[in-house]
């Protein structure tokens, strides 16, 4: 690495992960994520553009700083990130579990709710 260079994550998942990357100043944050989404109506999981949580906002934020000053610019507004969520939906929630039962049952698994 080079004396003088700088590092910005454009914020995503990896901004949200708890490790720390020394010489991040500058976290760009659009406000969005990619997730999968499972629609319960149609019975299909796809990928959509999501906005991102309150919670996800302040992770992705405070990967800016972590080894000195730093900072975080966010792509939309206070207003709009005050109106959003403070969490997500949990994940076993927002998908479908007919995979895994089919698995299971591939594997022989007769008991699948108790298992």
């Amino acid at each position: 690495m080079e004396v003088g260079k700088h590092k910005i994550i454009f914020a995503n998942r990896i901004a949200e992960t708890a490790i720390t990357i020394d010489g991040v100043k500058v976290v760009i944050d659009p406000g969005n994520d990619v997730e999968l989404v499972y629609d319960q109506k149609y019975k299909y999981s796809s990928m959509k553009l999501q906005e991102i949580t309150k919670s996800s906002a302040k992770q992705r934020a405070g990967r800016a700083g972590r080894t000195g000053p730093g900072f975080c610019f966010r792509l939309y507004s206070e207003t709009n990130f005050k109106s959003r969520p403070v969490n997500k939906i949990p994940e076993i929630q927002n998908s479908s579990l007919e995979t895994v039962v089919l698995r299971l049952k591939t594997l022989k698994i007769k008991d699948v709710i108790n298992f």
